[in-house]
């Protein structure tokens, strides 16, 4: 019996369409994308969130200064996690490497200490003023 002219003819292959990938790499390419856009609200939000915390604090006690200090270590505590454990002059050139921006030392030693101190003692207002300025100009580089 000849079977050969039930054979059908070789012919090309149909052409590509429009979805070269299966259906589940497009899935993972979308949930890759909405990790990232999700990632960048939050890094905005904490940002924000952080700067809104800064510019409330307005009195010049030491409480205050206490609160700058804290601020400065859990926001370093993100990028340099190394250097968030440092105290003492270290930490103060650290920050003054980060920022290009020199700090008196007394006002550096009051931003070491203010933890460690009465927190309902009161500083120079201009004195304050200059902590706080040097402090919003680290956490905007590092943030």
């Amino acid at each position: 019996m000849d079977d050969l002219p039930l054979l059908k003819d070789i012919h090309l292959p149909d052409p590509v369409g429009a979805f070269i990938f299966g259906y589940g790499c497009w899935l993972f390419v979308a949930i890759l994308c909405l990790i990232l856009v999700l990632r960048f609200v939050y890094t905005k939000t904490r940002r924000y969130k952080t700067l809104k915390l800064f510019n409330q604090i307005q009195k010049n006690q030491i409480g205050d200064v206490a609160k700058i200090s804290l601020m400065l270590k859990r926001a370093c505590l993100i990028k340099h996690k190394k250097q968030a454990v440092l105290f003492g002059k270290p930490w103060i050139d650290f920050l003054k490497e980060k920022t290009q921006q020199q700090l008196k030392p007394n006002l550096a030693e009051i931003l070491i200490s203010a933890p460690y101190m009465p927190q309902d003692k009161n500083i120079k207002k201009q004195d304050f003023e200059q902590i706080k300025k040097f402090a919003q100009n680290f956490l905007e580089k590092i943030l």
